[in-house]
């Protein structure tokens, strides 16, 4: 389920919510896609959050608000970017060379969440 176009066009387009928005309020794991202008690169981007160590209280990973979403996928050279659900839903799982598995770390205390919507994506040969 697409949230948010916080890129528009290869211009930052955070702004589009109201600041009092949670995506501007608060840092949350999330995960994104943007594309170039040309529609021939993509990039999945999933950023981990809420995670602190204990012993020490130092921030492993805070996550991520609008326009630090919009300025990462602009960075990457994307034209436009989507951000998708986030928080606990926030997972990467890659398949390659034969092995697969869960490529970063959830925030929810029992690991990845069961979710109704994934993207699949294929390399063409």
């Amino acid at each position: 389920s697409t949230m948010y176009q916080f890129v528009k066009d290869g211009k930052d387009n955070s702004g589009s919510v109201a600041a009092s928005n949670a995506n501007h309020v608060k840092a949350d794991p999330v995960t994104f896609v943007g594309v170039d202008q040309a529609g021939t690169k993509v990039w999945l981007i999933e950023v981990d959050g809420r995670q602190i160590d204990l012993s020490g209280g130092v921030w492993t990973s805070m996550g991520v608000r609008a326009n630090e979403m919009a300025q990462i996928a602009l960075r990457l050279g994307a034209y436009d970017m989507t951000r998708f659900d986030g928080g606990g839903s926030s997972a990467m799982w890659v398949y390659a060379d034969g092995k697969g598995g869960l490529v970063n770390t959830p925030s929810d205390e029992k690991g990845e969440r069961s979710c109704m919507n994934y993207i699949y994506l294929r390399a063409k040969k």
